[in-house]
């Protein structure tokens, strides 16, 4: 799995570390402190399953993005090479050999076999 640190000009950006993604909106960025960390909920949380994840503890980080204010979170297995993506009304919808989008990036998607590819 690859790590976006930014995207070009005119795009949202997406900050990465380890295996959790988040995506940040523009709004987000501009009423945060400069000078310090971000404090508050990702609009798009995306973590990777692991062995060291379990499926309790995935539950309890989805719970807890969206109790504070996360629009999606997108759960990836890299072991199946799919992912869940979670919305905060409560659907999901599972993405195997398909396109990644969200209404968040408009214009934007990726393919879920391209986060895997070395």
């Amino acid at each position: 799995m690859r790590c976006i640190s930014r995207l070009d000009s005119g795009w949202p950006r997406i900050l990465g570390c380890s295996l959790t993604l988040v995506f940040l909106t523009s709004e987000q960025i501009e009423s945060s402190d400069p000078s310090g960390y971000y404090q508050g909920a990702p609009a798009i949380a995306i973590e990777g399953a692991s062995d060291s994840n379990t499926a309790a503890q995935l539950d309890l980080k989805i719970e807890l993005y969206f109790a504070n204010g996360s629009s999606e979170v997108w759960v990836v297995y890299p072991n199946t090479q799919k992912a869940i993506v979670h919305l905060a009304e409560g659907d999901s919808r599972t993405v195997a050999g398909g396109e990644l989008r969200s209404d968040l990036l408009p214009g934007w998607s990726v393919s879920v076999e391209a986060l895997f590819e070395a």
